[in-house]
């Protein structure tokens, strides 16, 4: 999850609102709205702030705060082996899952010997 949408998922379970009450408040999806929470979208553009801001009861310094920081990480997969660019896809999968950061790390240092 990033920043951005853990904030809005965070003010959103605060406020005791349901995700298709947020969307309706923007002017969205249910379903778009569920990707940006759990980051698999990127945080919505200027045009929705003051929704976003009259909804969940934020600060333009908080979005834009939170929406700075969630920038999407764009990697080529182009140079890599289709095994890596495989491994790659599973971990990135894990972790938005909710796997333990920790205990893949450890996995991983046992498997390169480190």
């Amino acid at each position: 999850m990033s920043e951005y949408g853990e904030l809005l998922r965070e003010r959103r379970l605060a406020l005791g609102l349901s995700r298709d009450a947020v969307s309706r408040g923007l002017g969205i999806s249910h379903s778009y709205y569920a990707h940006i929470e759990r980051g698999e979208r990127k945080p919505l553009t200027r045009q929705y702030r003051s929704r976003l801001m009259r909804t969940l009861k934020l600060t333009r310094e908080q979005i834009e705060r939170a929406a700075d920081r969630s920038r999407p990480l764009v990697v080529d997969l182009a140079p890599l082996t289709r095994l890596e660019a495989e491994v790659l896809l599973r971990l990135a999968r894990a972790v938005r899952r909710g796997a333990r950061h920790e205990r893949l790390l450890v996995v991983l240092d046992a498997m390169v010997g480190l």
